[in-house]
């Protein structure tokens, strides 16, 4: 091969080439050898077609070759066919192919375990016949064969791993009188398996695994900065590690060490969790709750004499008595108070401190608990540290719906945390990374996955129309926290909580609706609703009534799923009142008429004997998308009115009349 640096070309040169260097070799009969070139010209044709020996004028590079060159004397000619920046410096290059095999893989080094299949690769030039593959289990002293029968185009094969022990391993593959094995020898041994943590004490733990055949020892491994670093080896099949610190997370791993210096591979990693567990400890009192527990409040909830609760649980061997209990809000005085009383060892018992503390103020508090105990063998679960968020409220009562279309629209980017939804109406996403890991999103239309999520909200069943929804993609098994405003539940009868949820998706997560009164969330106050409801918005309705006479917050705790197909939205949050102050069901259904029924979209309302202030109306379809609005006030003696829906289509309707003291529904028909 010729090179040269070329000199750089006019920009509206014909060709870029300045210096033009041709080269021929000259083989010992004097015969000369062009470098092979392509046809430029600029048509399908010629571009396609094979290169050809020739006099190369447009290229700094130039190549010949000779298949089965003779002996002799060679002479590689370079002529300065046009050299207007000369001098021109100039490489002659040159190598010898030979009919050579190179195993590529395994070279020496690996662990292959028995009965796994491995994929062996070589280089080989040409295909003058098939390829024969051989292994050997000491060191090439003695050969098995694999097949004589791999294609002359191919350089690799799937070998199923043979059931033996050896450190000393070669992989072979030969051509006619050509071969050549693995650079260096590699290990055939079984992999540990079962590998678990049987206890974990403040300082140590034991790792545990099957024994596998043939194995003199066995090297255990943890997580470093980086790398799987070794730390032990054991003849047995267990190791006590220490220098462990349980606060923290470890991942461990072993391999099996045989004779004649065999190495296995290592087993996949297991996760040792922060914690202590199976430790036998004579004495150990560990700080297991703190309420309040870390939270977001909001103001409007009586927050400025909160009790401080502490749970203290014997998780030693031996009684506990009289112990030391403390607790700090932000960096104002230390309060401390001993819990009077003996724990027997497994049993727990709650202390409520005197000193009470004010959360009322929006802000950020921090508020740290801790014990102390003569001889305590565990330090590491003395203490509880909570963050609770007091944030600026707003009240709502009952009759109030959100459906979320003043809300502004968010981004619905596939990167989990890092989008901040802020929302309105003293509705509240919780600060991702603190008290969950994503935010609720405003949106409309379709969500961006395919297969999952809605289409259209549910409010006008529009693409315009808004909702809020998690975004699953690339954020699986994540925690989004949607916290309602202050409901004043003061004077209400019946009080229900109303909303419609969308959960589409073969992967689709769980919903769980709490409730806070005080600082305590009650939890689960419905069944969660979990996995695909196909592709349509549902309504559940939860009853309140255990509240009456509080102001409660509700949470919507939604979990997406194992994949992006799990997109979740609510949309519709409604507080309702049907507690009916002294008006059945019967007096209203006699004493609200719509007439004809079935009609052709025009409908006569009639209301009797109700004096009522206003009464709401809303029409709604089969999907539970409201589709007519009416606010009719000053009701009283006999009432009558039009309701004109002759724009709707044929079908099936239901008109929802609601005030403060009643809900009442009833089906029409639009012929």
């Amino acid at each position: 091969m010729l090179y040269w640096l070329d000199y750089e070309g006019a920009p509206n040169a014909a060709e870029a080439l300045v210096n033009d260097l041709n080269m021929q070799l000259v083989d010992p009969i004097s015969q000369p050898f062009n470098p092979w070139i392509l046809d430029p010209t600029p048509n399908p044709v010629t571009l396609d077609l094979p290169a050809t020996r020739g006099v190369d004028t447009i290229n700094n590079m130039e190549q010949v070759t000779i298949i089965d060159p003779p002996a002799g004397i060679y002479t590689a000619e370079v002529h300065g066919f046009m050299v207007p920046q000369g001098p021109q410096k100039y490489y002659i290059l040159y190598e010898f192919m030979t009919d050579v095999i190179d195993v590529t893989y395994p070279i020496g080094g690996e662990a292959f375990a028995p009965g796994e299949t491995q994929t062996l690769r070589w280089d080989a030039y040409g295909t003058p016949g098939d390829f024969a593959i051989e292994y050997s289990i000491d060191s090439g002293a003695n050969w098995v064969l694999i097949t004589s029968a791999v294609s002359d185009t191919q350089r690799y094969y799937e070998w199923v791993i043979p059931n033996v022990l050896t450190g000393h391993a070669l992989i072979k593959v030969s051509r006619g009188i050509l071969s050549a094995s693995s650079e260096a020898v590699f290990t055939i041994m079984e992999v540990p398996q079962n590998l678990n943590i049987d206890w974990a004490c403040p300082d140590s733990c034991q790792m545990s695994w099957d024994s596998v055949p043939g194995a003199v020892a066995y090297e255990v491994s943890w997580l470093g900065n980086m790398y799987m670093d070794s730390i032990g080896i054991s003849t047995d099949t267990s190791l006590i590690i220490g220098g462990i610190n349980p606060v923290d997370e470890f991942w461990f791993s072993v391999k099996a060490l045989g004779p004649n210096n065999a190495v296995g591979r290592r087993a996949y990693a297991i996760r040792k969790n922060p914690g202590v567990f199976n430790c036998i400890i004579p004495v150990d009192a560990e700080l297991a709750k703190l309420s309040p527990a870390s939270s977001t409040i909001q103001d409007c909830q009586d927050y400025t004499n909160v009790n401080i609760e502490v749970r203290i649980k014997n998780m030693g061997t031996s009684d506990l008595t009289n112990i030391d209990v403390y607790y700090q809000l932000d960096s104002y005085g230390v309060v401390s108070e001993i819990f009077n009383g003996t724990i027997t060892p497994g049993d727990s018992a709650n202390h409520s401190f005197i000193t009470t503390i004010d959360l009322s103020s929006p802000g950020s508090y921090k508020l740290n608990a801790w014990l102390s105990y003569l001889n305590d063998g565990n330090r590491y679960n003395d203490t509880i540290v909570s963050i609770i968020n007091t944030m600026a409220g707003i009240t709502i009562s009952t009759d109030t719906t959100e459906n979320m279309e003043s809300f502004t629209l968010c981004s619905t980017a596939s990167d989990c945390e890092n989008t901040i939804c802020t929302l309105d109406h003293g509705w509240i996403n919780v600060m991702n990374l603190q008290g969950d890991d994503i935010d609720w999103r405003t949106n409309s239309g379709s969500t961006p996955s395919n297969n999952t999520g809605p289409s259209f909200d549910h409010t006008y069943g529009t693409y315009q129309g808004k909702y809020l929804y998690l975004e699953s993609s690339s954020c699986y098994f994540k925690e989004a926290l949607l916290i309602s405003p202050c409901i004043d539940l003061t004077y209400s009868i019946l009080p229900v909580l109303e909303f419609w949820y969308h959960m589409y998706g073969s992967n689709t997560g769980v919903l769980h609706v709490d409730a806070l009164t005080g600082l305590t969330w009650n939890l689960d106050i419905m069944t969660p609703l979990s996995g695909n409801y196909g592709n349509a918005w549902n309504k559940q309705t939860i009853d309140l009534s255990a509240y009456n006479g509080q102001i409660i917050n509700i949470r919507f705790r939604g979990i997406t799923g194992s994949s992006y197909r799990s997109d979740m939205a609510l949309d519709d949050i409604n507080i309702n009142n049907i507690g009916g102050i002294g008006i059945s069901e019967d007096f209203l259904n006699s004493n609200i008429q719509l007439y004809p029924n079935p009609g052709n979209g025009v409908f006569n309302m009639s209301f009797k004997d109700l004096n009522e202030d206003h009464i709401d109306i809303t029409v709604s379809d089969l999907q539970g998308r409201i589709l007519f609005h009416e606010n009719i006030q000053n009701i009283s003696g006999t009432y009558k009115t039009i309701m004109d829906l002759s724009a709707f289509s044929p079908g099936i309707y239901f008109v929802n009349f609601k005030n403060e003291r009643f809900t009442h529904s009833k089906m029409i028909i639009v012929q």
